[in-house]
């Protein structure tokens, strides 16, 4: 198809924003503008990792262990830190939006939903979150509070594994893991300073100390300040912000021939606006809540590893961390105290066993309102855990079978048993196949042991008391992996996933409240689920200076509820992701020191059953652009960019909560020096 670029269509230039036309003439002469310019060149050392590297990119999160991605049996996708510099992320939840899999919605500047392989919320509660191997998941929602900043500097690398690894990682790990993986003191000698201006991230700062002492010794200390505009639904509050402070250390030294020891630690504080505006009018028409919102975080975590002259290894990790927050005018202070002890041994010519144990403590208290509050107020319970995975290599080390499980006990649901089978095959030295069968669980969260929330201006409230059965999921999955040329890789997984006793809102009965009738719903297992899908990457080096990648995701979802559920919403919300997403991603030097980064993200009509008639909102497909330029000489670097060029005012939720603020177009310049 022939596209029309008249000299009087041009002259429009985007102020019409629906002529289709002017976007593909505009796009159509970047590239080949681009592509000229990229003629010639030569590579530029501080460019991305060859294709053949990447594949070697050693990960950690699929079995405790260091091994190449090309030899891991799960659908892994690694987010390095040259792919956060280029495309200019200001936090993990931007960052994450390069992962295929992963579907991720921005509510507003301060907050996300993300998840893996369906079933996205506020809390997408079936994806565990780590930073450097610590638990971020909550244990009173069960979800992940995305407001929580990283120095993204010090960030290695984003292992996103897509599928169940809960023998490995234990309950929560159903739908995938994210483990953030930070840098070790040795690659952050020196002094870095990060400043960034824009419309929607005001000022971000951010600076960096790290320095050597002793034979091994070295250390780093940071600290960065971020303040965020929010966009606000209701019209009376113009000036609204999210602003957090932090600082932190991490020190790493050799004590011993074969051991390291590594201590780190974080405070931060945080404080703003929130607004809840319902995705359900029918049942909470015009309800927009409006809160003053602080979060303060202290937390402390040691390692020690010891690798034994015969190879065993052992590791003993621990973390305490003190979360306090004021969320929707609910105060809650958690501390959480963990445990782990790992040791790895060869037994024999073939096994590889890896043995775990731990135990976590937690002590919560919380305050509640007249509308909101957890029953009892505070709580102490702890959680134990014993795992053992046993590692064979076969005909000749070019197969290689895992299988294992995990044994929990939590308070709300007792004991469970989380095994797994994999098996990888390398067909030869740049391609393989792999396979895995798992059962994993999600542990209900303290809100499920008792929890009462009232919407009093709508009449309409739920609360639990009946947090004592997991949801459970037993997953199938195949994949390949390869190398098809020395400038194409192609990385593609298939999975057939079967839940059960999901969480359904079943009708709990009318009541009166200070003379107004309450309709009060329950939160109950009373739902299960099928799905199915495919997600595949390819990579290509279409030259020395340019690269291109791209990546699909397709899930289809099968939902229904056990015979006497009363439940009207399960069918809507469930199904209200993306059917289809696609994503691509343009890296391109200019010249030497110049480069240009495009990154377009697609997410697709929501696919609703036509009986339903639960009126959901923004459930049209969305596209996403961002782009930026970056000008690096020497120690400094200098970018501006773009995010959501299209200006698209905003992404579809899929679960009953907080509904996306409109995104408008925002801009920013940032600085960077390294000294």
């Amino acid at each position: 198809m022939a596209i029309n670029c008249r000299g009087d269509v041009l002259a429009n230039g985007f102020a019409n924003r629906t002529d289709k036309t002017v976007v593909k003439c505009r796009l159509f002469a970047i590239y080949v503008a681009a592509a000229a310019l990229a003629a010639g060149q030569v590579a530029d050392p501080l460019a991305s990792l060859s294709l053949e590297q990447l594949l070697a990119i050693k990960v950690t999160s699929v079995a405790k262990k260091q091994e190449t991605l090309e030899r891991a049996a799960a659908a892994v996708f690694v987010i390095t830190q040259e792919d956060i510099r280029r495309l200019g992320a200001t936090s993990i939840p931007e960052a994450l939006r390069l992962a295929p899999g992963l579907h991720v919605v921005r509510i507003n500047s301060r907050a996300w939903a993300i998840t893996a392989r369906g079933f996205n919320s506020v809390f997408g509660n079936k994806l565990l979150v780590l930073i450097d191997g610590r638990s971020i998941y909550s244990p009173m929602f069960a979800g992940v509070w995305w407001d929580q900043d990283v120095m993204l500097d010090d960030v290695d690398r984003i292992e996103v594994i897509r599928g169940p690894v809960a023998a490995m990682w234990g309950a929560n790990a159903v739908n995938g893991v994210i483990n953030i993986i930070t840098r070790d003191t040795s690659e952050t000698v020196g002094n870095l300073l990060s400043v960034t201006a824009g419309s929607e991230d005001r000022s971000i700062t951010r600076f960096r100390h790290g320095a050597t002492f002793g034979k091994t010794g070295s250390y780093r200390v940071y600290g960065q300040y971020s303040h965020r505009a929010l966009e606000s639904p209701v019209t009376y509050f113009d000036d609204t912000y999210w602003g957090t402070v932090q600082g932190g250390f991490r020190l790493s030294m050799e004590p011993r021939e074969g051991q390291h020891l590594m201590l780190q630690g974080d405070i931060a504080q945080g404080v703003g606006y929130a607004f809840e505006q319902n995705s359900y009018p029918i049942y909470l028409p015009n309800s927009v809540s409006v809160y003053k919102d602080r979060r303060s975080f202290g937390g402390l975590l040691g390692r020690w590893t010891n690798t034994h002259r015969s190879g065993a290894q052992t590791t003993l990790q621990a973390y305490y961390d003190g979360v306090n927050r004021t969320d929707n005018g609910i105060f809650i202070d958690v501390q959480t105290a963990d445990v782990e002890l790992q040791h790895r041994r060869n037994f024999g010519q073939r096994h590889e066993l890896t043995f775990s144990t731990g135990y976590r403590g937690i002590v919560d208290h919380t305050v509640g309102t007249a509308e909101s509050r957890f029953y009892p107020p505070s709580k102490s319970y702890g959680i134990g855990q014993l795992s053992a995975v046993d590692s064979i290599p076969l005909w000749r080390g070019r197969f290689q079978f895992t299988y294992g499980a995990r044994l929990e006990h939590n308070p709300f649901s007792g004991w469970s048993i989380q095994p797994t089978g994999r098996g990888q095959w390398s067909i030869s030295r740049s391609q393989s196949v792999w396979g895995a069968v798992s059962r994993a669980i999600r542990a209900p969260s303290r809100m499920e042991g008792g929890f009462e929330r009232l919407y009093a201006s709508s009449g309409f409230g739920f609360r639990t008391d009946h947090g004592n059965t997991a949801e459970t999921l037993v997953a199938f999955e195949a994949g390949y992996r390869g190398k098809l040329r020395k400038n194409l890789t192609v990385d593609i997984a298939t999975f057939r996933n079967r839940y059960d006793n999901l969480r359904s809102t079943e009708y709990d009965g009318v009541e009166m409240r200070r003379g107004s009738p309450v309709y009060w719903f329950s939160l109950l297992n009373l739902a299960e689920s099928r799905t199915w899908g495919a997600e595949g990457v390819v990579s290509w080096d279409a030259h020395a200076r340019w690269r291109l990648s791209g990546s699909y995701t397709g899930l289809w979802m099968k939902n229904s509820v056990h015979p006497g559920s009363l439940d009207v919403l399960w069918a809507a919300s469930s199904r209200a992701g993306p059917v289809h997403q696609w994503q691509a991603q343009s890296s391109l030097q200019l010249r030497r020191n110049l480069h240009w980064n495009t990154n377009l993200f697609y997410y697709g009509a929501a696919r609703i059953d036509k009986r339903l008639t639960i009126p959901l909102m923004q459930l049209a497909g969305q596209v996403h652009i961002d782009t930026r330029v970056a000008y690096r000489r020497e120690a400094t670097e200098w970018s501006a960019g773009v995010r959501n060029v299209t200006g698209n005012s905003g992404e579809y939720f899929v679960e009953p909560g907080p509904s996306p603020s409109p995104t408008p177009r925002a801009y920013y310049l940032r600085f960077t020096w390294w000294f």
